[in-house]
């Protein structure tokens, strides 16, 4: 196994620019691989933004010095030149990603590892895309992956264990939370248990139980401020098991829709599909999605702060 010291990141749109910027803020040199030059400035654009709140955070001392460490590429082979890890960020399409890797199996020796920052796509069938499935991995950055530390590291079936040790080192190298999936199923840990939360919250709307807003408001004010400090089995043991299975027997009809929510598909189809449309269960305007990203900001920030986990690292 070849030892990291170069990153290409395949795709720069939000995932693959904070991506990157997690790389260089951990000192390695980061390729970012676009389409075009649009949309790498664009990139470039978003990553001093990044490392501008890092350092204002003071969690980076030389914001230069890490913008410096990613270079932008609009030639996939000029791109790829050196690189050990490859790590593909581009839309969730398991067509789209299958032939990202084609072209990346096509220009990388044998001993480059590939990742696929997807949130719960097949590991084991994207696989299939290059000739060495074994060097293949799943690696599930979280949004905004600049300040959230969890990435689940997804073995595929076929997955060699010397280049999942390889991806968990780099990953504490550059002070990230790597959680191993040992497992390749849909949704791995963290998007499973998202979705079995916002599959209640849409049935309870649905059911006249109470409002978009009120919902919200129960998350935010109760459970949801404990959750960075005690996970669900610590919530468990912290309550009583005894308690907690009390509940469950006395509990026998939460949702279990095996169909996406109606009233999601009427928002969609609606076209009011959220911030990038300026409306979804809120009116988003300008003023509305940055008070609530400056919001999110401070909190994650806070976090880093206290785990000491995002010091640069030379």
């Amino acid at each position: 196994m070849r030892i990291v010291r170069k990153i290409a990141v395949v795709g720069p749109g939000l995932m693959g620019s904070g991506i990157a910027a997690s790389f260089a803020q951990g000192g390695y040199e980061v390729a970012l691989i676009g389409r075009s030059e649009e949309r790498l400035n664009e990139a470039f654009a978003r990553i001093k933004r990044y490392l501008r709140t890092l350092h204002d955070a003071d969690l980076i001392d030389d914001e230069a010095r890490v913008f410096g460490l990613i270079r932008g590429f609009v030639d996939l082979e000029d791109g790829l030149r050196g690189a050990d890890f490859v790590i593909e960020a581009v839309p969730e399409d398991m067509s789209v990603k299958k032939k990202t890797f084609q072209e990346v199996n096509r220009i990388c020796p044998e001993d480059v590892i590939f990742a696929t920052n997807t949130s719960g796509l097949s590991i084991t069938e994207m696989a299939t895309a290059v000739s060495s499935p074994g060097r293949f991995l799943g690696t599930h950055f979280w949004n905004p992956p600049h300040l959230v530390p969890l990435v689940e590291v997804v073995k595929g079936e076929k997955t060699r264990e010397d280049v999942v040790e390889a991806v968990l080192d780099v990953l504490r190298r550059i002070r990230k939370e790597p959680v191993l999936v040992n497992k390749d199923i849909p949704g791995f840990i963290g998007t499973r248990l998202h979705q079995a939360l916002i599959r209640e919250a849409f049935y309870i709307v649905e059911q006249g139980v109470a409002t978009v807003e009120d919902v919200d408001r129960v998350v935010k004010a109760s459970f949801g401020r404990r959750l960075a400090v005690t996970g669900p089995f610590e919530t468990c043991d912290l309550g009583g098991l005894d308690v907690f299975l009390q509940v469950a027997e006395q509990w026998r009809h939460l949702s279990n829709a095996q169909e996406p929510s109606e009233l999601l598909k009427k928002m969609v189809a609606s076209g009011n599909l959220g911030a990038k449309t300026g409306k979804g269960f809120y009116v988003w305007d300008k003023e509305a999605l940055e008070k609530v990203e400056r919001e999110r900001e401070t909190v994650l920030i806070y976090f880093l702060k206290k785990e000491g986990r995002c010091i640069e690292s030379a």
